[in-house]
């Protein structure tokens, strides 16, 4: 179990450090050759379009175990037609909506409270990045329809290619043509597309190899609708969790630039640790699936205990060098005219609030165990639980203790939605359940 455990989770997590790496680099690239604006204008709005962009995730969560059922079973037309139909619907949805969040973003921005001295700079990234939503997120459904097929190389492959094409990208827009935060957004959009393309190459012959090249995929809406029926739950579960950070953004706008400029950075430490051990964790969602199937119900703690030291294990060399070099960690991302409330507030997220992730470790760890057991229900409400207390806490302390009661809140968002679903876990009677239903 532990080599299967390595084996399925390295490549994994290098997909999603990867993955997270362009995020990563825009956010250094903009801070060292832009400056405190330039990582003021990413985060002003950012939580608005990951809030968007979380909502298709969620969606091609669904896909993805659609796509997987179907792929065992063998029944490779209709997983053609599942996945044609869904990226093309899915598509034409993303750039009709995008559209519309262009059009409207200036109520956006109100709503936000984004500073009058970062609203030009924010409104040139958020356009650009946007109106390339439908680029970025496709990208993201074809990882989570690849791992279906049990292929985690290709989406590795991928990464590696987007975190190289988004470095020279960012690196040549910015320091060569003087584009500023636009070639940071063009870098993104870029980077994302001619990956897409190399997806679709992928798809097509994946599906020759699958004997379905001469099968025509049409229009078909009872294919859509069961698509749905898969991803309702984890798009209300992912959308749950980024409106949290989306309804406090204005309260961080409201502080000044210098904390939006600090909240940019510390989201992108955070993802960095994140990304690993939720990408791990998928092991542990796969493991508890598999037991399922096999009724090998007694193997399922013993697969959550090795699979909460994997996924520790895996993020433990970020995540100390973040809490005990936090001065080094800003030094990568901030320039040496930032101003130092802004790196101050920075290292006191890193000091004394990240080690709290350990929390979010536990409740990453259940939600894919819920998810192995089909057990949608827990883990909305451990997630709109752990939602509902940021958003109380945020807003009580925010006004009095500032970035304090940012920090405050999300980490009161990790404490309550690892107790409620290891409450849930504890007396939901899930082994009974999975008894009775199998």
């Amino acid at each position: 179990m532990c080599r299967n455990f390595l084996l399925f989770a390295i490549p994994m997590v290098l997909a999603g450090v990867l993955s997270q790496a362009y995020h990563t680099i825009n956010t250094i690239i903009a801070g060292k050759m832009i400056g405190e604006a330039g990582l003021a204008a990413i985060g002003a709005t950012s939580p608005l379009i990951t809030f968007f962009n979380s909502v298709f995730w969620g969606y091609g969560t669904g896909i993805g175990i659609y796509v997987a059922s179907l792929f065992g079973a063998k029944r490779y037309y209709r997983l053609k037609t599942v996945v044609i139909n869904n990226v093309v619907a899915v598509s034409a949805v993303i750039f009709l909506l995008s559209l519309m969040m262009v059009v409207f973003r200036k109520q956006f921005y109100a709503v936000l409270q984004i500073d009058a001295a970062v609203i030009y700079e924010a409104d040139i990234y958020y356009t650009i990045c946007t109106l390339g939503n439908v680029a970025m997120i496709f990208s993201v459904i074809c990882v989570y329809i690849f791992n279906a097929f049990g292929d985690g190389t290709f989406p590795l492959y991928m990464s590696f290619l987007s975190a190289i094409l988004n470095i020279t990208g960012n690196i040549f827009s910015v320091a060569v043509l003087k584009l500023g935060i636009a070639g940071i957004a063009f870098s993104t959009v870029f980077s994302a597309t001619a990956v897409d393309a190399c997806y679709i190459i992928k798809l097509r012959r994946c599906f020759s190899q699958l004997g379905t090249n001469r099968h025509k995929s049409h229009v078909n809406l009872k294919v859509l609708r069961d698509t749905v029926h898969f991803a309702l739950p984890t798009m209300f579960q992912q959308s749950a969790m980024y409106f949290s950070t989306l309804l406090i953004s204005p309260l961080v706008n409201s502080i000044g630039s210098a904390a939006s400029a600090s909240y940019t950075v510390t989201v992108r430490i955070y993802d960095i640790n994140a990304t690993i051990y939720q990408n791990a964790g998928k092991t542990v969602g796969n493991f508890v699936a598999q037991c399922v199937g096999a009724k090998t119900y007694d193997k399922i703690k013993k697969g959550l205990w090795f699979g909460l030291g994997q996924n520790i294990l895996f993020m433990l060399p970020f995540f100390l060098v973040s809490v005990f070099l936090p001065r080094w960690i800003c030094s990568l991302f901030f320039d040496q005219g930032a101003s130092e409330v802004a790196i101050e507030y920075t290292v006191i997220f890193l000091k004394y609030y990240l080690p709290f992730i350990l929390l979010n470790v536990v409740a990453n760890l259940l939600h894919h165990f819920f998810r192995g057991v089909a057990s949608m229900k827990p883990l909305l409400i451990a997630t709109v639980c752990g939602s509902v207390v940021r958003i109380v806490v945020s807003i009580a302390l925010a006004p009095a203790l500032g970035i304090h009661g940012i920090y405050i809140g999300w980490i009161s968002f990790w404490i309550a939605d690892a107790l409620v679903g290891f409450l849930m876990y504890l007396f939901s009677g899930w082994e009974k359940k999975l008894e009775n239903k199998f």
